[in-house]
């Protein structure tokens, strides 16, 4: 009977931690992931912060072209948009980090939303050499969580 609870509790918690991960991390492709963190709203004002981690044998290419465009649903606007390399808050190797600045109006409710279509590459690497480059284009509906 223990071992039948302790089993239980044990599922739980996988699915748990696996459920909340999967709310943190959307896995985009095969070359890379993308992470959403929120920040705010406070005064009606946040950001979305989008992460996007490439793959193990694959690196950001900073050479090429990246472009966030920021589509803002009802009752809501975007800071700037698009954004490019230089809005970015890192544009390394290893992860491009893109804050999305946005502002809710007095009537935004829980449908507020932003959809981002972001541009960029990344490259394959195999022998500590570059093998490939590609470009991606992904476009994501951000839901807003609201404070009301």
């Amino acid at each position: 009977m223990k071992r039948a609870a302790v089993l239980a509790i044990m599922i739980a918690l996988f699915l748990f931690v696996s459920l909340a991960h999967a709310e943190d991390t959307k896995k985009a492709s095969i070359h890379y992931d993308v992470l959403l963190k929120q920040t705010g709203p406070d005064d009606n004002k946040g950001q979305i912060i989008i992460t996007i981690k490439p793959r193990t044998g694959r690196k950001i290419n900073k050479e090429f072209p990246v472009k966030f465009t920021a589509t803002p649903g009802p009752n809501v606007t975007v800071k700037k948009s698009p954004l490019t390399k230089a809005d970015a808050s890192k544009l390394e190797e290893s992860e491009l980090v893109m804050p999305v600045g946005f502002e809710l109006s007095q009537t935004a409710g829980a449908g507020a939303f932003i959809k981002v279509l972001m541009s960029f590459g990344t490259c394959e690497i195999k022998g500590g050499e570059v093998t490939s480059c590609m470009p991606h284009k992904e476009e994501n509906t951000i839901t807003i969580t609201t404070k009301k």
